[in-house]
């Protein structure tokens, strides 16, 4: 089992062997728990969120897909996912992204204080962030692409996905609309703040970020970095050992 979220009477369980089901549980008669429904997918979520009454966002890694091969169930990128559970029978996976390869991780699978949620209103929709260290699978050590869609599979020399290089740590913002359940703008990708002072460590005990309105606050490693949230290559950097 790997992440668990109770909201009212239902409870949305994750578990992870080869696949990832998403199961939907009623609670209304707590002697008699009830499945209402699953959702089988590659990777696996560690952290629910939910979003209004209908959506909820997990945080977990991508997986490999072909349940016909002995690689099937490998990690790979971190995942992103946003799903609708208006109809708990037949709970659906909206859209998703994977940032880096195998290797990247994010404190958000761990510890549920790495993520920064801003809920929205008439005039924004909900924004998140969390920090992220990537690692890519590079050619001929050129690194190709930040964040992406989930839209291929692909495997390494040795039939099962390759640990990438590790190129940088930082934080990820997204935008979550409740007004596009089917749209471009459901969950979309708004840019990163990469922290210039890292040395690409894996894995800081300690990133934390702030969503003050339009702007932002990453604590990091060495430092805090600050900027508005449209704008996340503007920032200004505060060196702790500057103090």
């Amino acid at each position: 089992m790997y992440a668990v979220r109770i909201i009212n009477n239902r409870a949305y369980v994750v578990t992870y062997e080869r696949m990832d089901p998403l199961y939907v549980i009623d609670l209304s008669d707590t002697a008699d728990p009830l499945v209402l429904g699953e959702l089988e997918i590659p990777g696996v979520s560690n952290y629910l969120h939910p979003i209004g009454d209908n959506l909820l966002l997990g945080i977990g890694l991508d997986g490999t897909d072909d349940v016909n091969s002995e690689w099937s169930g490998w990690f790979r990128g971190v995942k992103v996912a946003l799903f609708d559970v208006t109809d708990p029978v037949n709970p659906v996976e909206l859209k998703q992204y994977l940032i880096g390869d195998r290797g990247s991780h994010s404190q958000a699978q761990h510890n549920h204080k790495a993520v920064a949620f801003l809920k929205g209103n008439s005039e924004r929709p909900h924004r998140l962030a969390l920090p992220v260290s990537v690692s890519k699978v590079t050619d001929n050590g050129v690194y190709v692409c930040e964040t992406h869609e989930c839209t291929t599979n692909e495997l390494g020399s040795y039939g099962f996905p390759e640990y990438g290089d590790r190129i940088h740590r930082g934080l990820y913002l997204f935008e979550i609309s409740e007004e596009a359940l089917h749209g471009e703008n459901l969950l979309s990708w708004k840019g990163s703040v990469i922290d210039e002072s890292s040395d690409k460590v894996y894995f800081a005990s300690q990133e934390r970020a702030v969503i003050q309105s339009s702007a932002l606050h990453y604590v990091c490693e060495n430092g805090l970095y600050s900027t508005p949230w449209a704008e996340p290559d503007n920032t200004n950097y505060l060196e702790f050992g500057s103090l």
